[in-house]
């Protein structure tokens, strides 16, 4: 599992406007950030996620979110996430980077790299770990940029990402693309 290196909001209405909130902890051996951040989608805000494909040889890339069941969460002592109904509808634009890392405190809406292609709809809800795009080529040390959308205007859906089990994100799965010699 791979999981974005950068997750920054931008909003259609203040679109200038930087929303860059990244906690950090001040400690002897210096700063320290979080490995959790807010995923936030609704009607006027969209999400930029940015990721750096690892590992030579694994260059096939499948965009998946997971949102865990209400059971697990309460499980773990994780927070429920905020889903405006049964099923959000969430479009999944490729964007246009130009492998450059994108810097989350000046990224706003205006700045945001233009939309490529559509990558997907993410059917988002709880209790469900979903493939959101095709299987895709992706370079290895390559940057690939995603911007979720709402695509109806009550959506809504708020959560924190976060890589402990049960695992609440988007993240890519990388499979092999090493052809095998067919005649061994």
């Amino acid at each position: 599992m791979n999981f974005p290196i950068l997750a920054a909001e931008v909003n259609s209405e203040e679109v200038n406007k930087v929303y860059f909130d990244l906690p950090s902890l001040k400690t002897p051996y210096g700063t320290v950030y979080p490995r959790e951040s807010n995923f936030t989608v609704s009607s006027e805000v969209s999400m930029i996620l940015q990721f750096r494909v690892m590992d030579f040889g694994m260059e096939h890339c499948t965009l998946m979110g997971a949102i865990p069941s209400a059971a697990d969460l309460e499980r773990s002592a994780k927070s429920v996430p905020v889903v405006s109904s049964e099923t959000a509808k969430i479009e999944v634009w490729f964007l246009d980077d130009n492998d450059v890392q994108l810097n989350a405190e000046t990224l706003s809406y205006s700045k945001r790299p233009r939309r490529k292609a559509l990558a997907g709809v993410w059917g988002a809800k709880t209790d469900q770990r979903m493939q959101i795009s095709d299987t895709f080529e992706c370079s290895s040390r390559s940057l690939v940029t995603f911007e979720f959308a709402c695509t109806e205007p009550e959506c809504y859906i708020h959560f924190t990402q976060d890589e402990d089990e049960p695992i609440m994100a988007v993240f890519i799965s990388q499979a092999s693309s090493i052809k095998r010699d067919q005649g061994i």
